[in-house]
């Protein structure tokens, strides 16, 4: 063994140690973050946890909740699933939840080293993703199953793609390997996401084969791709099996008691479903965090700069009106990806020669109108109608979590293009400057005309008349109505164009390194640390 070639690795592995720690450094001191899902976990278990500990085996039904059901959906545990054994291992010590940062960032690394990468374009790639700020949301709820299973994804798919381009044993042993390991998290509604990710990956490399002539090996390794996700599901085949069975039995199975025939499927209830979708405009929040107000909360609450050129006399009130006017009936915060890492994006696909890239967008596209749910039901309708098992999940809006892989990832593509050939961008300037326009110069348009391309109002549940009402029933006259209603559009605007500009000067800062690299390269390890360090700080800010 080469331990030359592994310390640099081992050196990276703990900088994302150091870094997860920074964040959840309260956690060291004995600290635990209040994560409203767990608690609830904890009340619901209770009964079941007291019987393990007294009889010292496993129960299978629990009356504690509703008039009975059974414990394998709440607290059970499967001693001989090697996988959650080796889920331990692998967080090597980092307290919990902060272990779901750790490893995507590990995780996102390695599936860059194995396309090709440079290390330290590679750490930046990782804290990327790894920081992108869905993440933090989730912890924040206590969805931590689900921030595990997304941590697997890139080892899933680092394993298809070695499968496909070079070691195809090595891909299917890491591929199934992964897989078990995120279905030992037991969030399926991100596997399902993962497997509809793995069909976009499939399709470029089948293209790849197609183009050049090697069908038979895309075959063989398809097929070993196949058996290693049979070999995943055995050590999880016990809790899929009792999901399954108890499905059909719960909100997920099918049912006949309905008044709107039209609202019903095999599954959940699309009214149900989509209840959490995310506007379209919204997803311009991928670049600007809070395009639509960021998170519900009180105004005052995130900043009262933004109050500053509110009327004096309706400061107080309208600081306490609710930041976000979104189409969701209330959010966390944003899917923000970053926005020097939406521009690499969007450059990535003029200028990247990887197969992947096209593939990687189609899925961003499809993610993000799925998100859409309710606010694009003609696709919505399709998907929960004909596409199976797309209808047992809830919360559309999280098939975001595809964008927020995919981006990252094509944006390093486009990194990885600049790296080998930095003279790509003086040649290809036009395709630069044109990914620039589209997202730089886009936020530099809704900072300076920001009501020419939105209302300050959200329009899913009538926002406006509902406050206007309350302002009637008040007994507030029309001229006072005009000024508070004018008082909640001013402070909004003012989050709006702040943030607006913010992610313009960091696609601005981003942008420059990269063409003044492309002029007279210099040192390339101080351009990738320097672009690390723009995009840390970037998503560190929005985290917190």
């Amino acid at each position: 063994m080469d331990f030359k070639k592994i310390l640099p690795h081992a050196g990276v592995v703990l900088l994302f140690a150091i870094i997860t720690l920074m964040y959840f450094n309260p956690l060291l001191s004995g600290k635990v973050i209040k994560q409203g899902d767990v608690m609830n976990f904890k009340g619901m278990s209770q009964e079941i946890v007291k019987y393990r500990e007294q009889n010292n085996k496993e129960p299978l039904w629990t009356n504690s909740m509703f008039s009975g059901m059974p414990a394998y959906q709440i607290s059970v545990l499967y001693p001989y699933n090697f996988a959650r054994k080796l889920h331990f291992v692998l967080s090597v010590g980092m307290p919990h939840p902060a272990t779901i940062i750790f490893l995507s960032m590990v995780g996102f690394y390695f599936l860059l080293l194995a396309m090709g990468s440079e290390l330290l374009l590679a750490v930046l790639g990782a804290i990327a993703f790894g920081l992108s700020s869905y993440f933090f949301q989730l912890i924040e709820a206590g969805h931590n199953p689900k921030g595990y299973a997304m941590a697997y994804i890139a080892p899933a798919i680092m394993g298809m793609l070695m499968a496909y381009r070079r070691f195809p044993f090595a891909g299917a042993a890491i591929f199934a390997l992964a897989l078990s390991l995120q279905l030992a998290m037991n969030h399926l509604q991100i596997t399902y996401y993962t497997a509809m990710l793995a069909l976009f990956v499939a399709g470029a490399e089948i293209t790849g084969a197609i183009k050049n002539k090697t069908l038979p090996a895309f075959a063989r390794s398809t097929v070993m791709l196949g058996i290693a996700a049979l070999l995943a599901v055995g050590p999880n085949i016990t809790n899929l099996l009792v999901t399954q069975e108890y499905g059909k039995y719960s909100t997920r199975g099918k049912s006949e008691l309905t008044d709107n025939p039209e609202n019903k499927t095999s599954g959940l209830d699309k009214d149900y479903a989509t209840q959490w979708s995310y506007g379209r405009a919204e997803s311009f929040s991928l670049m600007i965090p809070n395009f639509k107000g960021g998170q519900t909360q009180a105004i005052q609450q995130y900043s009262k700069d933004a109050l500053k050129e509110v009327d004096p006399d309706f400061a107080q009130y309208i600081g306490q009106m609710n930041q976000y006017w979104g189409d969701q009936p209330f959010t966390s915060g944003p899917f923000y990806a970053g926005a020097f890492i939406i521009f690499l994006a969007v450059l990535a696909l003029f200028i990247s020669s990887d197969r992947l890239r096209f593939w990687l967008l189609g899925a961003i596209v499809l993610s993000l109108m799925l998100g859409w749910g309710k606010n694009f039901m003609m696709l919505t309708d399709f998907f929960m109608e004909n596409i199976p098992g797309y209808n047992k999940f809830r919360a559309v809006s999280m098939t975001l979590v595809i964008a927020e892989f995919c981006i990252p990832l094509l944006a390093m593509l486009g990194l990885m293009e600049v790296m080998k050939n930095p003279s790509v961008l003086t040649q290809k300037r036009q395709y630069f400057l044109t990914a620039f326009a589209l997202t730089g110069g886009l936020c530099l348009i809704f900072y300076l005309a920001p009501t020419a391309f939105q209302d300050f109002f959200a329009q899913a549940d009538g926002e406006y008349e509902k406050i206007k009402k309350q302002l009637i029933d008040s007994k507030l006259n029309e001229e006072q109505i005009s000024r508070f209603m004018g008082g909640i559009e001013t402070a909004r605007i003012a989050i709006f164009k702040a943030d607006a500009l913010r992610s313009f000067l960091f696609i601005l800062a981003g942008a420059a390194a990269l063409f003044f690299y492309s002029l007279k390269p210099f040192n390339k390890s101080a351009l990738l640390g320097g672009l690390a360090f723009l995009v840390f700080i970037d998503l560190w800010v929005v985290d917190h």
